[in-house]
């Protein structure tokens, strides 16, 4: 028999005073509660790769307790996949849904609860977040920089948004200035070791609180095609030791303060075709073991203190 609770009432406009009654059609799924709490929590977080030195014993893997490692796409894919929700941007989405119990908002609350302690828990271990060629816009990453305001992260240390050729609304300068604010006034963000923000041709420019990631080592731009500038503040990343501008054809230089990132050993710039110079100030990075200009028809000359650099 159909059980009661998913029988569900709707409302005849035809009769008189749009009586309700009742249909023994089930709620849609997508409308129902639990589901989209589900929804919302499957294949959000997978476990690490096994750790060096588990064995099989009679066909079983031996390994440590799992823990979350990473978060985003299985590398055997998945389809399309929805950044985190905020605590309460969860509750938002919940708060139309059906619940078929007496006690429903009570349950909704319980739902609520519910995601917030399994997104704590999963985010607080978190060292991965990997959401490379999904194709994100302005909206996915809002989510994600929301999501990272709210819920503390203390361990991630690599973050990759890079977008894909065929997006249809790529990520630009509101989502990843949405992030710079996330890193900025609630110091999200603050163990990461890289970034990737490559393949998204709708970024004109970066946001200052870029600077504010103190551990940052390797920053990568790759095919940012409308990018004219970098901020001066990321001279204050001191541990940055990648930047990767390949194919920012619209960026015509760079800020001078990156010659204060000491650590800097690679930089790539080939294939900016409207860079007309780097910076003299890059020459007093002491480490720089490598210059990567190809294919920049603009440029007209390189820092004369090169030979200063030891490393190159």
């Amino acid at each position: 028999a159909q059980d009661p609770h998913l029988r569900r009432y709707v409302q005849d406009d035809e009769a008189p005073g749009g009586a309700l009654f009742r249909t023994d059609e089930p709620w849609p799924r997508v409308e129902r509660g639990w589901p989209f709490a589900e929804e919302c929590l499957a294949h959000l977080f997978k476990r690490p790769p096994p750790p060096p030195g588990v064995f099989d014993v009679r066909g079983r893997t031996l390994r440590p307790p799992p823990k979350v490692a990473e978060l985003g796409p299985t590398r055997r894919g998945g389809g399309r996949r929805v950044p985190p929700l905020a605590p309460d941007r969860f509750a938002e989405a919940l708060a139309p849904r059906e619940f078929f119990h007496d006690a429903c908002e009570s349950e909704r609350a319980s739902c609520v609860e519910m995601y917030r302690a399994a997104l704590e828990d999963g985010l607080g271990a978190c060292r991965t977040m990997e959401y490379a060629r999904l194709g994100w816009g302005d909206a996915e990453v809002y989510e994600l920089a929301l999501a990272a305001r709210a819920v503390a992260h203390p361990e991630v240390q690599v973050l990759d948004l890079s977008g894909r050729e065929d997006a249809v609304a790529p990520l630009g300068d509101f989502g990843a200035f949405a992030l710079g604010e996330a890193i900025g006034e609630a110091g999200a963000f603050s163990a990461l070791r890289a970034l990737n923000l490559s393949y998204c041709p709708a970024i004109t420019a970066l946001p200052p609180e870029m600077g504010a990631i103190a551990n940052l080592q390797a920053l990568a731009l790759r095919d940012c095609t409308a990018l004219t500038c970098l901020p001066p503040e990321l001279g204050r990343c001191a541990a940055l030791a990648s930047l990767d501008l390949h194919g920012c054809r619209s960026l015509v230089e760079l800020p001078p303060e990156l010659g204060q990132c000491a650590a800097l050993a690679s930089l790539g710039v080939g294939r900016c075709g409207a860079m007309v110079a780097v910076p003299d100030a890059i020459a007093g990075c002491a480490s720089l073991g490598s210059i990567d200009a190809t294919y920049c028809k603009a440029l007209r000359s390189l820092p004369a203190d090169l030979g200063r650099c030891s490393e190159l």
